[in-house]
């Protein structure tokens, strides 16, 4: 598999099972069980570790629901993503221009009504707006990586850049 067959418009995560100090643990990871498997598994790239003693036993819908604890470093991780990339992006320069001052809200793809009632778990952060000019990225520390509407969804555009990123941390991270 070609590194560019990796990277897809959607995050598509995966159940991963490993030995952890003898004992057997599983992980929820963006990153495809075959590269786990020949590279290993930094833990900024555990999206959470499931909290269940079989899960391979139930549907992987209920298994996330239940029992998933997400993991903080990568909640860290995708704001620095965030910090690092999204005030790049033509998109967003070009919002801040035309808002002038101000906060532009990061709002999560996965959210119902982006131009309605967003709740708070679905806002990641916001980029400070000063004379059209898009400033320092500044996180939600009430962001959810998971809710009932799934996980996080950046778009298709940042969605392919986020699974870059996280495969050269792959590239980068002692394993």
């Amino acid at each position: 598999m070609s590194r560019n067959e990796l990277i897809s418009d959607e995050l598509q995560g995966t159940i991963v099972e490993k030995l952890a100090n003898g004992e057997q643990v599983f992980y929820y990871t963006f990153i495809p069980s075959e590269i786990v498997e020949n590279s290993g598994l930094p833990s900024s790239l555990i999206v959470g570790v499931i909290d269940e003693q079989n899960p391979t036993s139930l549907p992987t819908s209920d298994i996330i629901h239940n029992s998933l604890k997400v993991n903080s470093e990568f909640t860290k991780m995708l704001h620095s993503f965030c910090a690092e990339i999204i005030p790049k992006q033509a998109d967003f320069i070009e919002k801040g221009k035309n808002q002038g001052e101000g906060w532009l809200y990061i709002i999560d793809q996965r959210t119902l009504d982006p131009n309605g009632q967003v709740p708070a778990h679905d806002i990641l952060g916001a980029l400070k707006i000063k004379n059209g000019n898009v400033g320092d990225y500044k996180d939600n520390p009430n962001y959810r990586v998971y809710s009932a509407d799934g996980f996080t969804n950046l778009g298709p555009d940042l969605n392919r850049k986020f699974n870059q990123y996280m495969q050269n941390i792959l590239r980068k991270e002692p394993r």
